[in-house]
C-alpha cells in the first residue's frame, strides 16, 4: 500500500512560556476558520499565495507545551478585552475543542 503524499491535517506544535502568543494564534485561526473574523494581516491568505500549496487554515491541528498550566479557553478569556467570556473567538476555540461553556 503506497504512502499518502498529502495529509488532510497539518500539525502545528507551539512551545510557550506563558501561553498568550500561542493562545492568540490558535484563537485567531479558529475565529478565521469559523468565519467570525476576516483574515486581515494574514499574508498567506492573500491571492498572491493562492497557488502556493500551503495548507488551509482549517487543516491546522494545534498542540504544544507551556510552562503555565492554564487551559487555553481560560487564557483566551483572560486576553479578551471587551466582555470576557463572551468573545466569538473563545466560542470558536471551545467549539473546535468540543467543549461547552
Amino acid at each position: 500500500m503506497p504512502a499518502s503524499v498529502s495529509s488532510p491535517h497539518v500539525g502545528v506544535w507551539l512551545i510557550g512560556a506563558r501561553g498568550s502568543v500561542a493562545t492568540t494564534a490558535v484563537t485567531g485561526c479558529a475565529a478565521v476558520t469559523a468565519g467570525l473574523r476576516p483574515p486581515t494581516g494574514l499574508v498567506t491568505e492573500t491571492p498572491a499565495f493562492a497557488d502556493s500549496g500551503l495548507p488551509a487554515l482549517s487543516s491546522l491541528v494545534f498542540g504544544g507545551h507551556d510552562t503555565d498550566d492554564c487551559p487555553l479557553p481560560t487564557r483566551a478569556d483572560g486576553l479578551t478585552v471587551a466582555r470576557p467570556g463572551d468573545g466569538p473567538e473563545e466560542g470558536a476555540v471551545r467549539t473546535e475543542r468540543g467543549e461547552e461553556r
